[in-house]
C-alpha cells in the first residue's frame, strides 16, 4: 500500500466519503492521485463500491495500532528540591 493510499484510508476513517475533491483537499493529494488510489483500494478489498471501508480495512487499522508506548518526561523536579540540590557523596549534583 502506498503512502497516498494510506493517507486516503485514514481520511475515510475519520469521516464518511463525500466526493473526490473534498477527499483530495483533506488528504493533501491531487485529484488524480485520489481517484487512482480509490480504484486501487477497491481492487485490493479495502473499500467497497460505495467507497466505505471494508472489514479488511478495519482489521488493517486494528493491526497497525500501537500496542506499547514509552512516555518520556524531563524537568527540574521541584518537589525534590532539598534532595536534588545537595551534592552527593561522590561530588556530583
Amino acid at each position: 500500500m502506498s503512502k497516498q493510499e494510506s493517507d486516503i484510508l485514514q481520511e475515510l476513517r475519520k469521516e464518511l466519503y463525500i466526493n473526490q475533491r473534498i477527499l483530495a483537499e483533506r488528504s493533501g493529494h491531487s485529484l488524480g492521485i485520489v481517484n487512482r488510489s480509490l480504484r486501487a483500494l477497491e481492487e485490493e478489498g479495502y473499500l467497497d463500491p460505495q467507497i466505505h471501508l471494508t472489514r479488511k480495512a478495519w482489521e488493517l487499522f486494528q493491526n497497525r495500532s500501537p500496542r506499547n508506548a514509552i512516555i518520556l518526561a524531563a524537568g527540574f523536579g521541584m518537589r525534590m528540591v532539598p534532595i536534588n540540590t545537595e551534592p552527593s557523596p561522590n561530588g556530583n549534583l
